[in-house]
């Protein structure tokens, strides 16, 4: 049950303190217990500072007396992990592939946590059977007109969806090679950010390839600790590229595809509003109602994922 069922990695809800500060026997943990359960803004301080589980709480307050069956009827169940999919059906027939960062952070008060499912993945030997199932993603898919340009935004494993477009846009071309066919693309143009050029452009030499057979017209890279270099972010070449992002979204009515952490979007997306609105010279409300007008017609992509969590500044 502890290993496959149940989750004792997630900070306990404060409703599940308030039954557990019942339980202590010392006054001073019940009460300090008592008062995460009850303040929400005591309790959020408390969980992002520490992303403290059921185990930490046990440690930190040693009074607390639970037995198993406590625990079992009492901790939630542990939810399923969700990852995009790095690989089309048409390229790797049976296959499904997924990129994953395998997940370790230090919180500010010192402790040392791992991602659950990633570092559980990372463990299992290769051939191992896995129980997993497929979700689909009907708002994140490639145009249903190739002619229509795109522009991929990815940082780290957020690439991960995009190594499934040019996949099948690759696999296209074949196909239609093989039955004596032409098959034209609008322009792609691919935005990824890492933290090193070496350890962390995990798909290098497949971008370079795709690079240079065209199905990817540029890729964009930015390096955030990479020795003697400025540290950049995605949004910083988009900025860069205010005039090609303009063209191609709203000019030819391109699509825009976010994939990543939630800050990482919500930093994207201001970086798009910024750059229509400065080059198209519009106002607030008619930028706004240009990004709205997007998500409406399914040109502004979303894949966004991950936790908001205080890390240890290092």
């Amino acid at each position: 049950l502890l290993s496959r069922y149940l989750d004792i990695t997630t900070p306990p809800s404060q409703e599940l303190l308030s039954i557990l500060s019942g339980l202590a026997t010392r006054q001073e943990d019940k009460q300090r217990i008592k008062r995460i359960a009850e303040n929400t803004s005591a309790y959020e301080d408390w969980k992002s500072h520490g992303m403290p589980n059921i185990l930490d709480l046990l440690r930190d307050y040693p009074s607390l007396q639970v037995t198993p069956a406590f625990l079992i009827s009492q901790l939630p169940l542990l939810l399923p992990r969700y990852y995009s999919i790095s690989s089309a059906l048409d390229a790797a027939p049976g296959e499904v592939h997924v990129t994953v960062a395998v997940v370790e952070y230090q919180t500010p008060d010192g402790r040392q946590h791992k991602g659950v499912c990633s570092n559980w993945l990372n463990t299992l030997p290769v051939g191992q059977d896995i129980y997993c199932s497929v979700r689909s993603a009907p708002l994140f898919h490639l145009p249903s007109d190739t002619k229509v340009p795109i522009i991929m935004v990815g940082p780290g494993t957020g690439i991960a969806p995009f190594r499934s477009f040019w996949m099948q846009r690759k696999i296209n071309i074949e196909l239609a090679s093989r039955n004596r066919q032409r098959i034209s693309f609008g322009e792609s143009y691919l935005y990824f950010g890492c933290r090193h050029t070496i350890a962390d452009n995990i798909f290098k030499n497949e971008l370079q390839q795709r690079e240079n057979e065209g199905i990817l017209t540029r890729c964009y890279f930015a390096y955030s600790r990479e020795q003697g270099m400025k540290k950049t972010y995605v949004q910083d070449l988009i900025q860069r590229n205010a005039t090609d992002v303009f063209r191609l979204v709203v000019k030819e009515n391109g699509h825009f595809y976010i994939c990543g952490s939630i800050q990482m979007a919500s930093d994207v997306k201001q970086m798009l509003r910024y750059v229509i609105q400065t080059i198209g010279r519009l106002s607030d409300s008619q930028v706004d109602q240009y990004m709205d007008t997007m998500k409406e017609e399914n040109r502004l992509h979303e894949d966004i994922f991950g936790l908001a969590v205080r890390l240890k500044k290092r």
